[in-house]
């Protein structure tokens, strides 16, 4: 059955490998861009572009709504202003997100809003769930913050899962799209001394578990959107290389790393073994539960 699909970040990473597969099951879509025009001319006018969420009230009232609205974290230090922004992109598009679904006529069946396992910072060698305690500093505070302007303001019909989301690889974009030309230069290597956990998840994955939490009514909460077999990031480096076919002799010491983005490096040099439980326990499938194998997914030609 057809539904109409409201998603804000749907010009992104996700958003966009979401779009393609939500159009091939004929589902209605609505996204929120500040510049509408070049994405109904992308898209072919095939899915409809609001560029503010008042405007969501003028429309059919949306069965799912897909919050994934967020600007890139790890790219630049946190100063103060880009603290602030962080937050405004996350926290205070949710809670006006939310402020919005409450006015709608008919509140949304389905609401799947963004988080990351940033929730729960750097847990070493230990391995963590959603039953997990939450971390401290600033990306757990992020998360915390975000995930509770959904679930202070939900809709009382409305079913609400929230999704810890780890680092998506996919060819299209993302980090692998980042750190593919040094590797293919013969440049690429591991982080620090290459013994933290990274939790991963392949985009098709991701996009798939967002529609099988969409579509299976009993599922509600969080879930740790991570593939089930985290690895450290020196057994990425040299998997990466391999479907590279370059070396990997080279490392980024961790002091550099720390010297051009500050706080922010602690995401790629602290360590999260994160299990996607919840998502497993509801029957949930990964296309792509190893690395290899995702890797071999987003290297083809």
């Amino acid at each position: 059955m057809s539904k109409h699909v409201f998603i804000t970040g749907g010009s992104g990473f996700i958003g966009t490998r979401l779009c393609e597969l939500l159009l091939e099951q004929n589902h209605n879509i609505t996204i929120l861009s500040r510049d509408p025009e070049p994405l109904r001319q992308r898209w072919n006018n095939k899915i409809d572009v609001i560029n503010a969420l008042s405007e969501l009230t003028a429309l059919t009232p949306p069965d799912w709504v897909i919050n994934l609205a967020g600007e890139p974290i790890a790219d630049r230090p946190w100063t103060q202003q880009r603290k602030a922004s962080l937050i405004k992109s996350r926290v205070t598009l949710t809670q006006t997100l939310f402020d919005t679904l409450n006015q709608l006529t008919t509140p949304p069946e389905v609401i799947i809003s963004g988080s990351a396992i940033g929730y729960y910072d750097d847990t070493g060698n230990s391995v963590f769930t959603e039953s997990s305690q939450q971390g401290k500093g600033f990306a757990a505070e992020l998360c915390r913050d975000w995930e509770q302007a959904a679930v202070s303001n939900k809709p009382n019909s409305s079913r609400l899962c929230l999704l810890r989301t780890g680092v998506v690889l996919g060819k299209q974009g993302g980090m692998l799209k980042k750190v593919s030309l040094p590797f293919k230069l013969g440049l690429g290597g591991q982080l620090g001394n290459g013994k933290q956990w990274f939790s991963w998840i392949d985009l098709d994955d991701i996009c798939q578990l967002i529609l099988f939490l969409a579509n299976n009514k009993t599922c509600q909460g969080a879930y740790n959107a991570t593939s089930p077999n985290p690895v450290t990031n020196h057994d990425f480096t040299k998997t990466l290389g391999k479907k590279l076919h370059r070396p990997t002799v080279a490392t980024v010491p961790a002091f550099i790393l720390k010297t051009a983005l500050g706080d922010a490096a602690s995401l790629l040099l602290g360590s999260q073994r994160i299990l996607p439980m919840r998502a497993i326990e509801a029957g949930f499938e990964f296309a792509y539960p190893d690395i290899t194998s995702c890797l071999q997914h987003c290297c083809k030609k």
